[in-house]
């Protein structure tokens, strides 16, 4: 008899740890130890596992309760649940330790695009200004996402070998996470990008090269991180919090860290940058990408383009 735990960490820690990038190993992980095994059974056979088991643990994090409240999970988190169920199932069938895969009964749920947020142009000027007047450097990572689409990892992980101010560039060579580690605790790890295509060169607009010039110069050659807190590089979390807290004193609607990269994209495409360029830009692995990510965009920019056919005469 195998029990479905010790098949569990045989693909975690075997097949998926050869094929794919830490950070998608440890949050595959967190799913399938936290979520997957306890209402399974660590000790059960894998054999003996049905495809009615499995539909069971869907249900129950589809409708599972937090505090009073019932939270139903996302189509995309319940994708992600069934992708890791056939690759445990998968792994143990390749194995030998059972003959079919009883994954192959669940059926993914459709996904809607998701309705990106961006930040107005008056809202985009209260953040630049307050940054303009503060003197806290940590505060300038926010706008250089807003002026290089550049995602938090990939800002927080920038050294200043990255930056050449004779080219006006930046590069993109890896990316700052913070994620549950195999043992619980969370860490912060730096690493590659998520994928090949977000490996890239960024020219610099104006504000960009001024915003970088203006951190405080002792930095510049006595610290690798651009952007720093005290005697470390500045984290995700801290950076989190303290672009909430500069929302919040700018008066401007609560949104998360990566509407910042929305707004990037969403004024350049008002201003007539067409998608490869974007996507080129942005890191995305094809042009599909950016176009099912910013549709809703796209569509206003082409009605207000017919629509100057009414003011020709």
């Amino acid at each position: 008899m195998i029990k479905f735990n010790y098949a569990v960490r045989s693909w975690l820690d075997g097949e998926l740890k050869a094929r794919v990038k830490r950070r998608t190993r440890l949050r595959y992980r967190a799913i399938a130890l936290e979520s997957i095994v306890p209402a399974i059974g660590s000790d059960k056979d894998v054999a003996l596992v049905t495809s009615d088991d499995l539909l069971a643990v869907v249900d129950a994090l589809r409708n599972r309760r937090r505090g009073s409240e019932e939270r139903e999970l996302s189509p995309a988190t319940v994708n992600l649940v069934i992708a890791v169920m056939r690759g445990i199932f998968g792994h143990s069938c390749r194995m030998g330790w059972r003959k079919d895969d009883p994954s192959l009964a669940l059926k993914r749920m459709r996904t809607r695009p998701k309705t990106i947020e961006v930040f107005t142009v008056a809202e985009q000027t209260y953040m630049e200004e307050y940054v303009y007047y503060s003197k806290d450097d940590r505060l300038k990572a926010p706008l250089l996402s807003l002026y290089t689409g550049m995602r938090i990892g990939e800002i927080l992980a920038l050294e200043w070998a990255d930056v050449d101010f004779y080219e006006r560039t930046v590069t993109v060579s890896k990316e700052k996470y913070f994620v549950k580690d195999d043992d619980g605790t969370w860490r912060t790890y730096i690493d590659s990008p998520k994928s090949a295509a977000s490996e890239r060169t960024i020219p610099l607009c104006e504000k960009a090269v001024a915003l970088l010039k203006s951190i405080d110069p002792t930095a510049k050659w006595a610290k690798r991180s651009v952007f720093r807190s005290e005697n470390s590089p500045l984290s995700v979390r801290q950076c989190q919090y303290l672009f909430g807290s500069m929302l919040k004193k700018c008066r401007v609607k609560q949104r998360n860290f990566h509407t910042l990269r929305h707004t990037f994209a969403t004024r350049l495409l008002e201003r007539g940058v067409d998608l490869k360029t974007l996507s080129e830009l942005l890191g995305h692995e094809n042009m599909n990408v950016t176009m099912k990510t910013y549709c809703h965009t796209l569509m206003r920019t082409k009605r207000e383009a017919v629509e100057r056919l009414d003011r020709t005469r």
